[in-house]
């Protein structure tokens, strides 16, 4: 991880907010960056990976239009805010964050 990640990610884990994370494709390496650097039990309340279709329709509640698109990140964002909210146990601040990408595929 290169210090500028490392620097972004410890001051997360300083400040306030905790967070539901859910990620795929390539925003699952955002994961292992955010567990690396002391602190992520102030910060990560759950992450979770919907890889395919089936565990992303499970998360959505609905299928996507699509698997990468900027609208299934918002509403990936918004489920994981509902979970915060539900894991939530004292007075901080939460967020639901989400993020997902294609790295690459093997369809044309």
């Amino acid at each position: 991880m290169d210090a500028h990640i490392h620097d972004l990610v410890a001051r997360l884990h300083a400040s306030p907010l905790r967070c539901v994370f859910a990620v795929t494709g390539a925003g699952a390496e955002a994961l292992s960056w955010l567990l690396a650097v002391p602190g992520a039990s102030e910060t990560v309340l759950e992450a979770t990976v919907p890889y395919s279709r089936a565990a992303l329709v499970e998360l959505l509640g609905c299928e996507p239009p699509s698997l990468a698109s900027a609208e299934v990140a918002e509403e990936m964002a918004e489920a994981a805010y509902g979970r915060a909210l539900a894991l939530r146990d004292d007075d901080f601040p939460v967020a639901g964050v989400a993020c997902t990408a294609a790295i690459s595929s093997n369809r044309p």
